[in-house]
C-alpha cells in the first residue's frame, strides 16, 4: 500500500511538473507570436513610411522636370529679346 502510494505521489509530481512544462511552452509561444507580430508591424509602418516617400520622390521628380522646361523656355525668350 506504501509502494502505490508513494508511485501514486510520484505520478502527480510528474504530472504537475509536465502542467508547469507546458504552460511555460504556450507562454514562450505566446510571447514569440507577439514579437512576430511587433516586427510585422514595424516592418509594414516602415514599408508604408517608404512608399510615402516614394511618392515625395516622385512629386520632386515631376517638379524638377517642369522646373528645367519652363528654365530653358525663358532662357530662349532672353536669348530673343537680346538679340
Amino acid at each position: 500500500v506504501d509502494e502505490l502510494a508513494q508511485k501514486v505521489d510520484r505520478l502527480e509530481r510528474d504530472i504537475a511538473e509536465r502542467d508547469q512544462m507546458i504552460e511555460k511552452l504556450k507562454t514562450s509561444q505566446y510571447i514569440e507570436s507577439s514579437l512576430d507580430k511587433r516586427e510585422k508591424r514595424a516592418y509594414e509602418r516602415k514599408i508604408s513610411e517608404l512608399e510615402e516617400e516614394l511618392k515625395k520622390m516622385d512629386s520632386i521628380k515631376a517638379d524638377n522636370t517642369r522646373l528645367k522646361e519652363e528654365n530653358a523656355a525663358l532662357i530662349r525668350v532672353i536669348s530673343k529679346l537680346s538679340k
